[in-house]
């Protein structure tokens, strides 16, 4: 990008600039000669002085000739350490008593390493690095534009120049590790998940006599030199499920204790269910609704279903930093929007298993996911409302001040997602209100479940 060089003066130059005023002023009412001529000189030096610094700013070199090197990360996985480094090298010269280099950093990262301002001189030909680590958090989160700050050496102006665009940082989520999702599997759903019927597949699952009109390439022959009779095979039915995760991600989803927001709690579990259910074979599909975009991956399977969701949830951006009271949100876009005109282009014609995952944050709108869910439901569908409220079963592991003051003021929140739920209890919509913990498995029961009745 092109440098943008922005110069303002400090304190110390209206200071200066008031003490020159004040002099020349008094040299006005002085009779005497030496005293007219001293405050008369005391001002012009200050005049003089105050230009000086100014030229001495121009003359330090541009911002990004200074700059030798930044390596920011393009990809991390949350809870990883996040490190930025940044290399300045003074190849002018000219010396800098005071260059200060600033990293904006998003407020939802937390900063582990290093400081976001740091200040120090530069001699010529001297090079100077900087670390910053962050704990990686899930979703999109800009870094940056890096700011060069320049100071004379009285400090009377400064020069901020920005050398480069924000960088995107995507922040994969980290599912359950395979060996605790492989062991939920087998020890609590190896019943279902075993089960195996006939029909159309690779494995072989037996054999039947033959009739007429079976394809002559399933005939089993050497049955037929055994017992002189026409027998076809049998193969294992491969059924996979078509199945949609929708994800609220608006705003009040991403409003909550750190690394247990609503939306983290939902991204963790999808891309924990959608690794069991690749290896099922399923078709999975995602579609989240921000505040102002939607977007999400086609029906994918196998292991590619796995990265396309990783990237596509490490692609959600996170909201502005600012004071959001969720009582007072209102979404540019609804969660009807989504299930009435983006949802009905994207259904196949097949049975859908539909997972819609929202914090459930105003009445009103509850109402309409209710009576647009029945109509999925109606249609022969399956659907069900996954409602990540850790507010409802973390209050007694929440240990710090910041957590235990969220939920003070979440009594309200708490009060009207409970409504929201009944209300959709109520005209027939199954909810999974569970523990954090249980998500990943309640939601597994009810796939192969699913898988059962087909």
């Amino acid at each position: 990008m092109e440098e943008r060089r922005e110069v303002a003066p400090t304190h110390r130059l209206y200071e200066l600039l008031s003490l020159a005023a004040l002099a020349l002023l008094a040299s006005l009412f002085i009779r005497g000669n030496i005293e007219f001529l001293t405050l008369l000189g005391t001002s012009l030096f200050l005049l003089s002085l105050i230009s000086a610094m100014y030229a001495r700013l121009f003359s330090y070199p541009p911002a990004q000739s200074i700059v030798k090197q930044i390596n920011i990360p393009s990809a991390a996985i949350e809870n990883e350490l996040l490190c930025i480094t940044i290399e300045v090298e003074n190849k002018s010269g000219i010396h800098i008593p005071s260059i200060e280099i600033r990293i904006p950093i998003p407020p939802e990262l937390k900063v582990v390493k290093g400081s976001t301002t740091n200040r120090f001189p530069l001699a010529k030909g001297t090079c100077y690095k900087v670390e910053l680590c962050v704990e990686g958090r899930l979703g999109s989160h800009g870094i940056g534009p890096l700011e060069v700050v320049y100071r004379d050496p009285l400090a009377l102006f400064i020069s901020i120049s920005k050398v480069f665009d924000v960088k995107y940082v995507k922040i994969h989520p980290r599912p359950m590790p395979p060996a605790m999702l492989r062991e939920v599997v087998i020890a609590r759903l190896g019943g279902l998940t075993k089960t195996r019927r006939k029909g159309f597949g690779t494995e072989f699952f037996g054999i039947r006599e033959y009739f007429p009109g079976d394809e002559y390439r399933h005939i089993e022959w050497k049955a037929y030199a055994r017992t002189s009779k026409l027998y076809v095979k049998l193969f294992e039915h491969e059924a996979s499920v078509y199945i949609i995760f929708l994800l609220d991600a608006r705003t009040p989803m991403f409003v909550g204790p750190v690394g247990r927001t609503p939306f983290e709690l939902s991204s963790r579990t999808i891309l924990s269910v959608a690794m069991h259910s690749a290896k099922r074979g399923d078709n999975l599909m995602l579609i989240y609704l921000s505040d102002e975009i939607h977007g999400g991956t086609p029906f994918v399977r196998g292991d590619y279903a796995v990265t396309a969701f990783s990237n596509t949830l490490a692609s959600i951006e996170w909201p502005s930093p600012k004071l959001i009271e969720i009582g007072r949100y209102i979404s540019p876009r609804s969660l009807g929007w989504l299930l009435r005109y983006i949802l009905p282009q994207r259904m196949p014609r097949e049975k859908t298993m539909v997972f819609l995952f929202t914090s459930l944050f105003d009445e009103d709108e509850a109402e309409e996911v209710a009576f647009t869910l029945r109509r999925f439901i109606e249609s022969g569908h399956e659907v069900h409302l996954v409602a990540p409220l850790v507010e409802l079963f973390e209050i007694r592991e929440l240990s710090r001040v910041n957590d235990m003051l969220y939920l003070l003021r979440s009594k309200d929140l708490i009060k009207t997602r409970l409504r929201s739920l009944n209300l959709l209890k109520a005209v027939g919509i199954p909810t999974i209100v569970v523990h954090p913990k249980n998500l990943v498995y309640e939601i597994v029961k009810h796939i192969e479940l699913a898988r059962l009745r087909m």
